[in-house]
């Protein structure tokens, strides 16, 4: 069984964002679960690896046409670490 946790760094981009893109990421962090627990993601999701290394797999998936989300898996943990645009994830790609 897999554990979700949250980066402070993500819940603070969370809070800043307008109530109708929370009700993306919100929805669209339930369908994130739903990929872990039956192992298939909707393809409006669109789930993808972007790194592996000692640190975990980074995985994103778009709440919407420019709003995306970073997670990242290691062992049983599943990490949120960014709602953001493209730009905020390619940013954080390069810093790993």
């Amino acid at each position: 069984m897999k554990t979700f946790h949250y980066k402070s760094d993500y819940l603070k981009r969370f809070d800043a964002l307008e109530a109708a893109q929370q009700r993306l990421v919100v929805f669209a962090d339930e369908e994130i679960r739903r990929f872990y627990e039956k192992g298939a993601a909707s393809y409006g999701l669109h789930v993808k690896k972007l790194h592996a290394g000692g640190g975990g797999e980074v995985f994103e998936a778009r709440a919407s046409r420019s709003l995306r989300i970073l997670w990242v898996r290691k062992d049983k943990a599943i990490i949120f670490v960014l709602v953001g645009n493209h730009d905020d994830v390619r940013r954080y790609l390069r810093n790993l």
